[in-house]
């Protein structure tokens, strides 16, 4: 029994484990034949014209959303949690050869502060991938605690951050595909990046998909803002992944 262990089910409810790994999202079947997984994804970014070129995490600053001015519901736009935790870029650069890299929003080498998460990150099947997401550590309500974030962060000695990577595990909720493998998503759509990411990423463990629901911006505020969570990030459903800050992402942050 890991961090991550729950009696029942992965979710703590009457929903079965999920039958993939929890490190690479594979079932026993798909490790044993031999994954085609990646194969399929390939097929469909042809189709999607992404340009074929690798893309490396310190080459793009981050796309950075702006405050909106009041929640808003609208056609064309998706809607996620705003995490309580510290932006973090995870990439896997250039083969099997090359370890796994985290990254804060301003470039610091974050790897060693979350090897849980890294470890995940190396365990997928797939010689290359930057992922964009948000890193927290839950309480015990599964509610992300920034001050139990801000404990992880302070670690130094490495005993310490493999105990607290047990007793506090992280968890890196992932809400963008900026590059797979030889080809650079930034130019496709965000549901077109996001529906990949969804079929890379297990659906346990450390790297979790950062879902939305469409169109019910005020909606899922009120639900936000009723459990006291950190706030909604509303984004354009057909945006393009663009360096800065960005009219097409916007924050909306619940007031206390």
């Amino acid at each position: 029994a890991d961090a991550w262990a729950r009696p029942g089910s992965a979710a703590g409810g009457a929903e079965p484990f999920p039958p993939e790994s929890i490190l690479s999202g594979l079932t026993l079947e798909e490790m044993s034949e031999g994954s085609r997984r990646a194969e399929r994804i390939h097929a469909r970014l042809v189709r999607l014209h992404a340009p074929r070129r690798l893309v490396r995490a310190k080459d793009v600053r981050p796309m950075l959303a702006e405050a909106a001015e009041a929640p808003f519901s609208r056609p064309g736009w998706i809607y996620e949690l705003k995490y309580d935790g510290f932006r973090l870029i995870a990439a896997r650069e250039g083969g099997d050869g090359k370890k796994p890299h985290l990254y804060y929003r301003r470039g610091n080498d974050s790897t060693a502060v979350f090897p849980e998460v890294a470890r995940a990150l190396g365990a997928l099947p797939y010689w290359s991938l930057v992922l964009d997401g948000e890193v927290v550590v839950h309480d015990e309500a599964g509610r992300p605690s920034f001050q139990r974030l801000q404990k992880r962060a302070q670690l130094s000695r490495a005993i310490d951050i493999e105990r607290a990577s047990v007793e506090m595990p992280a968890t890196l909720h992932v809400f963008d595909l900026r590059g797979f493998e030889e080809f650079d998503l930034r130019p496709l759509p965000l549901v077109e990046r996001k529906a990949i990411l969804r079929e890379i990423l297990p659906r346990a463990g450390p790297l979790r998909f950062a879902d939305h629901v469409e169109g019910k911006g005020k909606e899922l505020y009120e639900q936000v803002h009723a459990r006291r969570l950190e706030g909604v990030v509303a984004k354009k459903a057909d945006s393009p992944y663009r360096p800065g800050r960005s009219a097409d992402w916007l924050k909306m942050r619940v007031e206390r």
